[in-house]
């Protein structure tokens, strides 16, 4: 899988000017995505499975896979997802190391890393720069934890996905009124 990412070793640094901007104008809506990860149990296990959980704040909007380690964030065009990170354990550390996304689907999102102002919390950030694909754009998430020398990678993939288009059937005829006929503007 290509990455369409930066590590977060370089989060702090300035971002290199990317070719893709997102057009002038305002934010549509701001989406955060939170990581709570069970440190202790992912060292011990070796694993993110059963120790990442992932929310977001766009549940009205048709989001889904709360609390599990598969996210489907709904987001639009102009739309930016935050992804940050908290540790179960107040003393344990993680950070989101890298949002990877495979460099086919680079047209429809830019990333960028950085870290909050005097804090060493670490947050990724992406832009919807146009309508996303019907099936979305498939991520996965990497960590540092702890003192482990490699990052741990996601178990399962998570995806960025357009708002589903809601088909309203038409009401039928009550049993008490008659079916409509067509007008005859309608015939025309």
């Amino acid at each position: 899988m290509a990455r369409a990412a930066r590590s977060a070793e370089t989060a702090a640094k300035p971002a290199p000017k990317s070719t893709r901007t997102p057009a002038p104008g305002p934010v549509r809506q701001a989406t955060n995505v939170m990581a709570l990860l069970d440190v202790v149990g992912a060292l011990s296990s070796g694993t993110l499975a059963r120790s990442l959980f992932l929310f977001d704040n766009n549940r009205m909007a048709g989001s889904t896979g709360h609390g599990t380690g598969s996210l489907s964030t709904v987001a639009q065009q102009d739309d930016v997802v935050v992804w940050t990170t908290m540790a179960l354990e107040c003393e344990a550390f993680a950070r989101l190391q890298l949002v990877e996304i495979d460099s086919a689907y680079a047209e429809y999102v830019a990333l960028d890393a950085g870290a909050f102002s005097e804090t060493p919390e670490v947050y990724w950030l992406a832009t919807i720069l146009k309508p996303l694909p019907a099936d979305g754009v498939p991520y996965r998430l990497s960590y540092r934890l702890g003192s482990a020398d490699a990052p741990y990678r996601a178990v399962v993939e998570s995806r960025l996905v357009p708002p589903l288009v809601a088909v309203v059937p038409p009401i039928p005829a009550q049993p008490d009124e008659p079916p409509l006929e067509p007008s005859q503007e309608d015939a025309k």
